[in-house]
């Protein structure tokens, strides 16, 4: 097994237990329960009542603190039911997130499926809750490894090559004691192999900045689509490792709905955007290359560098500083001497200069 992955996965933890070794994992599994649809409809109600209701209302509407969670915006922002579950899990409630247990986070979601309209069965659910994966890259294939802490856990992961592509996934298989929490899930799409910035990609989606997308039961990254602004700033502001706080207002007019709403907030309130004159930041539209190295520029504090090599960016523009700073850190992208500040930036660039401003 090659340095690069033994310094990649340092740690393996299971409960309270680390244990330090050549390959390391983080993997945590949760057993879920099966359930009627109604009860699990009616248990979700409670769970809601006491841990959402707070920052969404009474019944997910004209809540004080965030977004509703019915109606087509709403349903339209997740796919599947498994994207809700994820997203979910992760990050609600918002002042202790991933804090609930998994039974819960499966009835919440059952709950806010049935208050769009949505029945979703057992099986459908507890699909959302298999046990988690992680993506490997230059693995050794077939490598088993057994480890037990003590004498009620034993946890074996073995690393089996992914038929489609040249990464390995790591399984789990827990002992009927072990229930602990359960993380974020790592797909491979099947539409990133062979892009110069597969690699960036790989890291966005396994620190959950740029998320996956599901399309007829295919995962895919979807690399040359625009990014657009509310996507964007969310993506930078998770991989600074920031949760932002649930403001009682939106501080632009247009992100009220918007799942980047508290992002963006987050993002005004730091002066890192500035809302238009009609208090408006445009959050679905796509962000050009070079507002996005505005922006990047700001966050990480870069130096302005003017280049004096790149044939599309004047020097009188008020973005070139920005623009030859990122290009500088190798943050963006150019060809030919050209930098195509007014394009749209792609969510596989915007992966890759993620890549190269996080250290």
């Amino acid at each position: 097994m090659g340095s690069s992955l033994r310094n990649r996965f340092r740690y393996l933890r299971i409960g309270r237990w680390t244990l330090l070794g050549g390959m390391s994992l983080l993997l945590f599994f949760s057993a879920a329960i099966p359930l009627h649809a109604d009860d699990r409809v009616n248990e979700g109600a409670l769970v809601f009542k006491n841990s959402c209701q707070i920052c969404h209302g009474v019944s997910g509407k004209n809540g004080p603190f965030s977004i509703d969670l019915v109606g087509q915006e709403f349903v339209s922002t997740f796919h599947t039911n498994a994207d809700l579950f994820n997203f979910v899990s992760k990050n609600m409630p918002r002042s202790n997130p991933g804090s609930l247990s998994n039974e819960d986070y499966l009835n919440v979601v059952s709950y806010i499926q049935n208050l769009n309209g949505i029945t979703v069965s057992d099986d459908q659910l507890l699909a959302s809750a298999t046990p988690r994966q992680s993506v490997i890259t230059k693995a050794t294939p077939n490598l088993t490894s057994t480890v037990t802490p003590s004498s009620m856990f034993t946890f074996q992961a073995t690393v089996t090559p992914n038929v489609t592509t040249p990464v390995f996934i790591v399984t789990t298989t827990p002992s009927p004691h072990v229930i602990t929490d359960i993380i974020e899930p790592v797909h491979t799409p099947s539409d990133i192999d062979g892009l110069v910035q597969s690699d960036a990609i790989r890291k966005s989606i396994t620190n959950g900045w740029i998320p996956v997308l599901s399309e007829k039961g295919k995962t895919l990254f979807q690399p040359s689509q625009p990014i657009t602004r509310g996507q964007f700033i969310a993506a930078v502001i998770a991989a600074n490792g920031i949760i932002p706080p649930v403001l009682a207002k939106s501080l632009a007019y247009d992100i009220a709905s918007n799942p980047a709403r508290d992002a963006i907030n987050y993002a005004i309130s730091k002066k890192w955007i500035v809302p238009t004159k009609s208090q408006t930041i445009l959050p679905k539209q796509p962000i050009t290359r070079a507002d996005a190295a505005v922006f990047a520029q700001k966050v990480w504090k870069l130096k302005s560098i003017i280049s004096k090599t790149l044939k599309d960016v004047p020097k009188t523009d008020p973005r070139a500083g920005a623009v030859g700073a990122l290009v500088k850190q190798g943050g963006l992208r150019i060809s030919s001497n050209r930098a195509k500040p007014l394009d749209s930036l792609s969510r596989a660039d915007a992966a890759w200069m993620l890549s190269k401003l996080v250290k």
